[in-house]
């Protein structure tokens, strides 16, 4: 290489850094004006946690009144289910019984609210910065990570950089973040897992074990992360060899015995959520009925979700006629999200933005599989993930503006809760 190209290579690869850096800058500009919003509008830092109370019905926030912060915000809409977390980690750090709404449902799901507990041994204030820092550092430090292992394989890596993008940008994270629910938790630690199983140095068990925890806390916290798991087992299957196979079919089968043991413990069966579906399409197919289903921020999920079917189809068809075996574990895991996307979105599903919205998470994981497992697999890749990532992208404007747009919800400060609470009422 001449002197020229070298200086050439190297300006590039800087701009390519450059790029990386500035994806990561404007993933940190969506979080914090997403979570400044809320904070600003209603001037207390307790919005994002979504403590609830109908006036004339159930209020968990006076049910639970013994491990809510002082001088917190309630909404009169009933709250979102960022409290039930909240609720469930003051109950694990201590804080007494607290009262869910469906509690085997919300305890199968306690894996966030594990991580966040400890903060509420220094009080309930605590807990509430908890609940939005655990999101937070595990996004970022996933995106420090990518940028690292970006910045350290030879070439330009464009396809990396869209699987960095659409990471950056996801907007299911985003959202998971503002109303303090587990989706964008649970995705970051499956992401650790994907990265540690195909990029870590360690000894194969200390990698193992690791991968093993990270899937075991995700599981805990979404069983739609159950996508992790899979991917790394086609992965295994197709790519592995050797002594270690072993030692990671353990490591990848031991977080779903885990899982449905807590779940047995509890009471819990998969059952109570797939009860909440429908057949495939059937909420989807009622909702486009609707004279403005496009123009809602519902109706930019619609081809998502085709695009899930379509690409992963693609994926499938390409492994099988070209023998690239790395694109058959994306491709099935999408065509199998789509499926339980579709066959889940009932009434309760699609009245709900962010109920919709956050089904389409474990999608992003296969997406980035298949970006980062193949750096140089062509035009193809690249095209299709930085164009996910771009919708993305215009989906985190479009909530912003939304937010911005918004009117206040009806709420009122905890102390007239208690003002207002009957005797004996509380925890």
């Amino acid at each position: 290489m001449s002197c020229l190209q070298e200086r050439l290579y190297g300006a590039r690869k800087v701009r390519m850094k450059r790029a990386a850096w500035a994806i990561v800058a404007t993933s940190v500009l969506l979080y914090a004006a997403s979570a400044l919003v809320p904070i600003l509008r209603y001037e207390n830092s307790s919005a994002l946690v979504g403590f609830g109370c109908l006036p004339h019905g159930v209020c968990f926030a006076r049910d639970n009144l013994a491990v809510m912060p002082a001088d917190s915000l309630v909404y009169e809409s009933g709250g979102y289910d960022g409290q039930f977390f909240y609720y469930m980690a003051a109950s694990i750090a201590g804080g007494g019984e607290t009262h869910l709404d469906e509690p085997r449902f919300r305890r199968a799901r306690i894996g966030y609210s594990l991580a966040a507990a400890p903060a509420f041994l220094l009080g309930p204030w605590a807990l509430v910065f908890a609940m939005s820092f655990w999101p937070l550092a595990l996004h970022f430090g996933i995106l420090a990570m990518l940028v690292v292992f970006f910045n350290r394989t030879p070439g330009f890596n464009r396809e990396r950089l869209a699987a960095l993008a659409l990471v950056a940008l996801n907007p299911f994270s985003l959202r998971s973040f503002v109303l303090n629910v587990a989706d964008g938790f649970a995705l970051s630690l499956s992401l650790a897992a994907v990265l540690v199983f195909m990029e870590g140095r360690q000894s194969q068990t200390r990698r193992a074990c690791l991968v093993a925890a990270l899937l075991i806390l995700a599981l805990l916290s979404k069983e739609t992360m159950l996508a992790a798991p899979f991917l790394l087992c086609v992965e295994l299957f197709f790519e592995r060899r050797g002594r270690s196979v072993g030692l990671w079919a353990l490591a990848l089968l031991i977080p779903g015995i885990a899982v449905v043991l807590w779940w047995a413990w509890i009471g819990f069966s998969p059952w109570l959520a797939a009860g909440r579906g429908t057949v495939p399409f059937a909420g989807l197919v009622e909702y486009l009925q609707e004279p403005d289903a496009f123009l809602s921020g519902r109706g930019l999920l619609v081809p998502l979700l085709f695009f899930y079917f379509v690409c992963g189809l693609a994926l499938c068809s390409r492994a099988i006629v070209s023998r690239e075996r790395a694109l058959f574990g994306p491709g099935l895991a999408l065509v199998l999200i789509g499926l339980v996307i579709s066959t889940g979105t009932a009434d309760e599903y699609w009245g709900n933005f962010a109920n919709i919205m956050r089904m389409f998470t474990p999608g992003v994981l296969a997406l980035f599989v298949w970006a980062w497992r193949r750096p140089g697999t062509g035009r193809w890749c690249l095209v299709v993930v930085s164009a996910c990532a771009a919708y993305f992208l215009l989906l985190d404007l479009l909530m912003l503006k939304a937010d911005l747009g918004s009117g206040l919800l009806p709420h009122r400060p905890l102390e007239q809760l208690l003002e207002d609470a009957p005797p004996g009422s509380g925890t």
